[in-house]
């Protein structure tokens, strides 16, 4: 009987007596907040609009089919570093190096031009060493494009021409050179700041339609400039009714759908829900539970993000207040990883510096502001995920393909985005057919305006499907049929990979065709690996039956490959129909050897007449995210995908799904020094000290890096050395 450990995030969950809402089968009993349970995974059950599973004390809900409401997620938690911080590079008094926020899941800054008044390229060079740096050290990076970024024409000034279209579309011109210049460096895109607000000292107000034409315009620039990279709206301050309602209108200007990955908010003075989490005596302006709860069920699909919390204006020189704020710190974050995990994607403390409004966890001359500094790096330190997983561009993404014109019903890129959005907003991406052999798939497809036969085809594609929140992967089928024709098909896929908008490519074996040798591989993929920047993505789709991908010689693939796409048949018809699972189970068992990530594309064309039940679509990939640890999952395709299906689809949600495997401590060490063992923030003689371990102290070894000469242990107290790899001088052992 497979087993999970799931844990609460409703207030109270009813247990029942079977899988329904009856009035006669409560038991009494309820699950509290947090509790975690251990449910049979073989139980699951569909009833009333939700999904049901069974544990030693009865039968709870775990979330509605429709993932409105969820009520159980994985207590393997957190998935990805939550916790971050402001800062200011472009004021030496605010600036962290990266190297002393060494484990810190996020940093935000303002991307400066027009206010260091100097052209972009001076811009560039300032800002270069600062994003590389942040990046190389794992640490996330969310840069703010606001009217510091792109002055132009200012429509807001008094006496400007007042046209912001004008300005929306420079300014996302000025946001996508920035996304081009670093394609693969920052991770997020922050559109304006606090623009709700007005008569703020640190933001311009726009009207949400102003704000509107913005929003689109640089999530198109983005999306064809750099396709992995996130975009979400301003961080929004006015408070929880009112940021709420300045979103829908801005939801309203575009046609009923928001452009971005995830909705901010600043809800500085909130509290999570236990009575001392305040600061400070009359500190609280409302709950946090209030506030997410009611973003999250405004805008469903969406995940938020806190871009600003923290405890600004405060007399800096009181050290009486550092201790209260370090509390509030410490309970706020612990709450929000435990009720929001499933749809809070960042927590970003602010800030840094005091001289970043009087907030700073270090104070002007950079020097540490004692307990509150310290418990800001404690909670970074259990910010580190207890799973592990290999990053892929499709992770927690519903994926949809796409063959061409013929095989759909729209007539237009548009037409289709709004078809996807609208059957299926969960779905993320399209992966996209953009060719065969040497030959652009567009030459045969009878619909012109949805043709692709060229790079600039696929910039419309991304531009189009930006607006629908749907990303670009491109889907090759290899010919390599002659040494001049694998030049050519070489020179095709790689002008397909690096056309605007495409966030990888799947590499399509046909039965029969491609390479299949290890000396054919190699001569196809490693001109085809020269071509293209490092680190790019590339996926192997396949015939996931048995008989067919047992031909394929993996072992040589997997050098060059960073993912499995097999193609899996639901079978409705034959013997094998009575097992759904029969042909998902046998690739991905086969696969598991080969340690790549593994993502699924279940064939959902009818078979013999046979349309695939919707139970069944939620089976399958229920199974392939939970039992076969799959972190995103495909369907194949439009055009036969009809409304049944896309209610099915509608409910698979990978964020509470996705796949991902419990990291084990590395072992139980000893400290085996008389004068102790210094427990530091970062792995460096440099790092500040948290605290010193005694001598015959013992602790649970979590990490180990080797920098610096000396090999490090991260614990949960801190990182400690463990040994001087230059002298063999043994601290830990």
């Amino acid at each position: 009987m497979p087993t999970k450990q799931l844990r609460c995030i409703a207030d109270a969950l009813n247990i029942r007596t079977s899988p329904r809402v009856l009035p006669d089968n409560k038991t009494g009993d309820q699950i509290k907040f947090n509790d975690i349970i251990t449910v049979d995974l073989d139980s699951r059950t569909e009833a009333d609009n939700a999904v049901w599973l069974r544990h030693d004390r009865g039968w709870s809900q775990e979330f509605t089919l429709d993932n409105h409401a969820v009520y159980l997620t994985d207590a393997l938690t957190p998935r990805e570093r939550m916790f971050g911080i402001n800062i200011d590079p472009n004021n030496p008094r605010a600036n962290a190096p990266a190297d002393r926020l060494y484990g810190t899941g996020w940093v935000r800054f303002v991307f400066h031009v027009e206010s260091r008044r100097e052209p972009l390229e001076r811009s560039f060079a300032f800002y270069d060493p600062v994003i590389r740096a942040y990046a190389q050290a794992g640490t996330r990076i969310v840069l703010i494009l606001l009217q510091d970024t792109y002055w132009g024409n200012g429509p807001w000034v008094p006496g400007s021409d007042g046209d912001w279209l004008k300005y929306a579309r420079m300014f996302a011109e000025r946001a996508g050179q920035i996304a081009r210049r670093y394609r693969g460096l920052v991770s997020t895109y922050q559109i304006w700041n606090e623009g709700d607000v007005s008569g703020a000292p640190t933001s311009i107000f726009l009207a949400p339609e102003n704000y509107a034409s913005i929003l689109l315009a640089s999530a198109q620039a983005i999306a064809q400039a750099d396709p992995a990279a996130a975009v979400i709206t301003m961080g929004l301050a006015s408070g929880t009714d009112s940021g709420v309602e300045y979103m829908k209108k801005v939801r309203a200007a575009l046609n009923g759908v928001l452009p971005v990955d995830g909705i901010a908010i600043h809800p500085y003075g909130q509290i999570g829900s236990l009575p001392d989490s305040e600061p400070f005596p009359n500190f609280s302006r409302g709950l946090l539970k209030r506030t997410l709860t009611k973003f999250a069920d405004t805008f469903p699909g969406y995940s938020l993000w806190i871009t600003e919390l923290g405890v600004p204006r405060v007399d800096v020189n009181d050290q009486s207040l550092w201790a209260p704020i370090a509390r509030y710190m410490d309970k706020t974050i612990d709450y929000l990883r435990s009720a929001f995990n499933h749809v809070l994607t960042a927590l970003i403390w602010f800030a840094w510096s005091d001289d970043m409004d009087r907030a700073g966890i270090v104070n002007v001359e950079q020097k540490p502001k004692g307990v509150l500094y310290n418990e800001y790096f404690r909670n970074v330190l259990q910010d580190n995920p207890s799973v592990s997983k290999q990053t892929t561009p499709f992770d927690n993404t519903v994926t949809v393909s796409y063959l061409d014109g013929s095989t759909v019903v729209e007539n237009s890129i548009a037409e289709l985005a709004k078809s996807i959005s609208g059957n299926a907003p969960n779905i993320g991406a399209v992966l996209l057919r953009t060719s065969v052999g040497t030959q652009w798939a567009g030459r045969t497809d009878p619909k012109r305006t949805l043709a692709i036969n060229a790079p600039a085809d696929l910039g419309r594609w991304a531009s189009e499907m930006a607006r629908e929140r749907v990303r670009l992967h491109a889907w090759h089928q290899v010919r390599a049929a002659s040494v001049v024709e694998i030049t050519n098909e070489i020179l095709l896929i790689t002008q397909v990979a690096l056309a605007p908008g495409i966030g990888s490519v799947i590499l399509d074996l046909d039965s029969g065709l491609g390479p299949r040798t290890s000396t054919a591989i190699r001569n196809f993929m490693v001109p085809l690996r020269r071509n293209l920047p490092q680190p790019y993505h590339i996926g192997l789709s396949f015939d996931g039956k048995p008989e067919a991908f047992q031909n394929i010689t993996f072992s040589e693939w997997f050098p060059f490959v960073n993912s499995w796409f097999p193609r899996v048949l639901i079978p409705q018809t034959g013997a094998a129909a009575q097992n759904p699972l029969q042909y998902l189970n046998a690739v991905c068992n086969f696969l598991k050897p080969f340690r790549k990530p593994i993502i699924p594309m279940l064939m959902l064309e009818p078979q013999e007449g046979k349309r695939i039940p919707a139970e069944q679509v939620r089976l399958l990939a229920r199974t392939a995210f939970e039992v076969h640890g799959c972190q995103a999952i495909s369907f194949w395709r439009l055009g036969v995908i009809t409304a049944p299906e896309f209610a099915a689809i509608r409910t698979v949600n990978p964020l509470l799904m996705a796949g991902y495997s419990a990291r084990q401590p590395l072992g139980t060490l000893t400290v085996r020094v008389a004068a102790g063992v210094r427990v530091r923030t970062v792995p460096s003689t440099t790092g500040d000290i948290l605290e010193v371990l005694p001598l015959n102290a013992q602790i649970i070894a979590l990490e180990k890096r080797i920098l610096g000469g000396f090999e490090w242990i991260r614990h949960e107290k801190g990182w400690s050395a463990s040994r001087n790899t230059t002298t063999g001088e043994t601290f830990l052992s």
